[in-house]
C-alpha cells in the first residue's frame, strides 16, 4: 500500500451489477497508477465477457471458476 491508494469498506458497499450474473465490490483503488482490486461475484454458470488486462490475478474464494486455459477451485489462484 502507498500514500496514494484508497482503502474502501467492502461490508459498507453493496454489490453492483457489471454483466448478467455477475456483480463487483471494488476494494482498493489508486489514481495514481490506475491498478484496482475488486471482489467478483458470480451466479452459478455465469460468463465474464471477453477482456484483457495488463497484469492480472484471482483467487477463487468459494465455488470452481473454469478457463478455457484453466479450472481454479476455491483456495487455488485462479489459472494455477
Amino acid at each position: 500500500m502507498n500514500e496514494n491508494d484508497i482503502l474502501i469498506r467492502c461490508d459498507e458497499l453493496e454489490w453492483q451489477p457489471t454483466f448478467p450474473g455477475g456483480w463487483i465490490k471494488r476494494l482498493r483503488s489508486c489514481e495514481k497508477t490506475g491498478q484496482w482490486t475488486q471482489l467478483l461475484k458470480l451466479e452459478a454458470g455465469a460468463a465474464v465477457p471477453a477482456h484483457c488486462h495488463l497484469a492480472a490475478g484471482a483467487f477463487v474464494l468459494s465455488g470452481v471458476q473454469s478457463r478455457a486455459a484453466a479450472q481454479s477451485d476455491r483456495g487455488t489462484p485462479a489459472g494455477q
